[in-house]
């Protein structure tokens, strides 16, 4: 059994050590790559629509998903949406409680 209060500290942002900023930006960097990937998937059907590209069947579903996850990767490296701009301080924990809320994007 866990001593009381156990949970908190370990659920607690405060109770991790801060990332290094590098560690932190390449996070940040993932996490958007992620969140343009969900918005790119579903927009790159028409392209792959019909066999177009790579033919029909079930495996162009494969190529489409990879093009997806590649163009969102490249377009975090080079800024994307300023997502992760705006998470690094977050991530590493350098951003006081609520200071990305008040900050918003630039």
């Amino acid at each position: 059994m866990t001593a009381p209060g156990a949970l908190a500290r370990i659920a607690s942002p405060a109770a991790a050590p801060p990332r290094p900023p590098a560690e932190a930006a390449q996070a940040a960097r993932r996490f958007e790559a992620l969140v343009l990937e969900r918005l790119l998937e579903p927009a790159t059907r028409p392209l792959f629509a019909k066999g177009r590209l790579f033919g029909a069947g079930s495996g162009g579903a494969i190529p489409r998903q990879l093009f997806a996850a590649e163009v969102s990767r490249l377009a975090a490296e080079r800024g994307g949406l300023g997502l992760a701009r705006a998470l690094a301080p977050a991530v590493d924990g350098s951003a006081a409680p609520g200071a990305a809320q008040q900050g918003g994007a630039r």
